[in-house]
């Protein structure tokens, strides 16, 4: 069980932190998007651009482009978080989690087939550790 818990643990955490830096790449694109629309719209129109009618779409845009970064980034933020708990907890279940007494037939492994023989019926019966 522990052994379960410590490996999904481990991939979990792993698949959140490749989430979490997906994620901040992506939101350090839509910045610099967002930034350059920025200058774009300052150097045709000034810094008060967006308070006129001008320039309304352009300005719709860049708000748009500031709030798709903002929520890239969020999710970024939640990825690593996810992942240093997940990483964390499988740590913790891996050093704290006691290993359990090992089963008297652990150290054979492969597989057993042993005859089942009765008044009335002959059978085997196959078992093994894996």
């Amino acid at each position: 069980m522990r052994n379960g818990v410590v490996i999904g643990g481990l991939a979990f955490g792993g698949a959140a932190l490749a989430a979490g830096v997906v994620l901040a790449v992506v939101s350090n694109g839509k910045s610099g998007e967002a930034e350059d629309a920025l200058q774009s719209i300052v150097k045709d129109g000034g810094s008060n651009a967006c308070n006129g009618p001008a320039f309304k779409a352009r300005c719709d845009a860049l708000d748009d482009a500031y709030i798709a970064e903002g929520t890239t980034r969020n999710l970024a933020i939640a990825g690593f978080v996810t992942a240093g708990a997940a990483l964390g907890g499988a740590a913790l279940a891996y050093v704290l989690w006691p290993a359990g007494s090992p089963r008297a037939d652990a150290g054979r492994g492969g597989v057993r087939v042993v005859p089942a023989v009765t008044a009335r019926s002959a059978g085997l019966t196959v078992g093994g550790a894996f």
